[in-house]
């Protein structure tokens, strides 16, 4: 508004300069004009302005034209042609306006469909970078896996992967062993027998029938806002194991959809753990007896040396033969000789402690490590098994047989300081043992 004013005040002002500037006589018919022209120019400040101005100017013309009948007519039909204008031009610029509001509508409408089309196509990408990051998780898990040879290491390196993800509460994993979920990992230790009693109580449920991953019913201790997820690991039909994902429910789908990417990943590295713990069985235990091999045997007894050497303790040695071994077999045959190979093996084993290691040296000697062992701990194990194996009853062939063993004990560090220097003495004894007859046991240097 002020800047309408600003300018009225100057049309005024020229007006009054040019009342002074023109010569005298045509003043007033100058004035008209001006006032006609100043009425149409503020039409497009104040509605009605030209229609005021051009009838002022026709009332100024008529009264001062001074006798001019033609000036003052032509004066006045110019003025009263000028009333118009500004009306055309309104309507002109209205119907534009009208054109332009459209146009505006049509682009507003266009931009909404740009902004639609930007959000679909974010969606879009968010989805694809998804799409990255679980290919890349899952390389990563891969790579991680492949570093595992052993079940532990295995497991956790599955906890690590998936317990850190967004809306997991907790994991637990478990392998299919003989028929029966074993517990391997759990994220939440506080919860572990919680979870092995839901896995015993659902040993025959569906969990079990279940080819791909789907949302499990949920056990009485979790939360209600928690729910299930069972992701099964299988290779080819073979069920080698489990997880169990409680996550938010706002994730469930996303887990059970996630299970079928990363599912067969984990189920591979378990099947590859699993290979290699049964070559390292086999690779280290004998194939007939279960005992350990001689290699392996010497490997521990070795680490255990190095061990006792820190710990200023002691352990004892015992090498133990079958007498007369060659006799069965050449009787009986090697099928019958395996079979004794085999009993006196379980009773190896059942006589020993807890901790022990019982080997089978060769053909027909085993050899037992006991460590932190007193002398007479020592004797006792040894007089037991020969004990034993003396009233073990073989039959074979319609008639029935026994046999005997004889046994040779040394002793760390008192017998020797190496490994050789201790199994030589075991051996000396044994054959001290041999030449008292068989069936007995010494001690070296006794």
């Amino acid at each position: 508004m002020n800047n309408k004013f600003f300018r009225l005040f100057i049309i005024i002002a020229a007006l009054a300069i040019l009342y002074y500037v023109i010569p005298k006589g045509t003043e007033m018919i100058a004035l008209s004009y001006c006032v006609m022209l100043a009425g149409l120019y503020c039409e497009r400040f104040f509605r009605g302005a030209a229609f005021a101005g051009s009838l002022l100017a026709s009332f100024i013309i008529i009264k001062y034209a001074g006798g001019h009948v033609f000036v003052c007519v032509a004066s006045i039909i110019l003025f009263l042609s000028v009333i118009p204008i500004p009306y055309y031009f309104m309507n002109k610029t209205k119907k534009e306006e009208k054109e332009l509001s459209a146009e505006n509508a049509k682009l507003k409408e266009r931009h909404t469909d740009i902004l639609a089309e930007n959000f679909r196509v974010c969606e879009k990408r968010k989805k694809y970078e998804d799409n990255i990051e679980r290919i890349m998780q899952l390389y990563i898990i891969g790579r991680d896996l492949s570093k595992n040879v052993y079940m532990e290491d295995y497991a956790d390196t599955v906890l690590r992967a998936i317990s850190g993800r967004a809306g997991v509460i907790n994991v637990s994993v478990f392998m299919r062993e003989k028929g029966t979920w074993k517990p391997l990992a759990f994220s939440k230790l506080s919860l572990k027998e919680e979870w092995v009693k839901y896995m015993s109580d659902n040993k025959y449920s569906v969990l079990e029938k279940e080819s791909g991953c789907v949302m499990a019913a949920a056990p009485a201790f979790c939360a209600p806002e928690e729910s299930v997820v069972f992701w099964p690991l299988k290779i080819e039909h073979e069920l080698l194991g489990c997880i169990l994902l409680t996550v938010e429910k706002e994730y469930v789908s996303c887990y059970v959809e996630e299970g079928a990417i990363f599912g067969p990943q984990i189920a591979l590295g378990a099947r590859r753990v699993n290979l290699f713990a049964e070559m390292s069985e086999r690779s280290r235990n004998d194939g007939l007896t279960g005992l350990y091999l001689k290699r392996y045997f010497m490997e521990r007894l070795r680490s255990e040396i190095q061990r006792e050497k820190r710990y200023a303790g002691g352990f004892y040695l015992i090498m133990l033969d079958i007498d007369y071994f060659k006799k069965v077999n050449d009787k009986y045959g090697h099928l019958t000789g395996d079979k004794v190979l085999c009993a006196i093996a379980k009773i190896l084993v059942d006589c020993v402690r807890p901790g022990d290691l019982v080997g089978r040296y060769g053909g027909e000697e085993f050899i037992v490590f006991m460590p932190m062992a007193t002398q007479y701990a020592a004797k006792t194990v040894a007089q037991e098994i020969n004990n034993m194996v003396k009233n073990k009853k073989f039959h074979e062939n319609g008639e029935n047989f026994n046999v005997t063993i004889s046994a040779g004990i040394s002793s760390y560090p008192k017998d020797g300081q190496t490994i050789d220097q201790i199994i030589e003495a075991a051996d000396t004894a044994l054959y001290s043992a041999k030449e008292k007859g068989r069936n007995s046991v010494v001690l070296y240097g006794r």
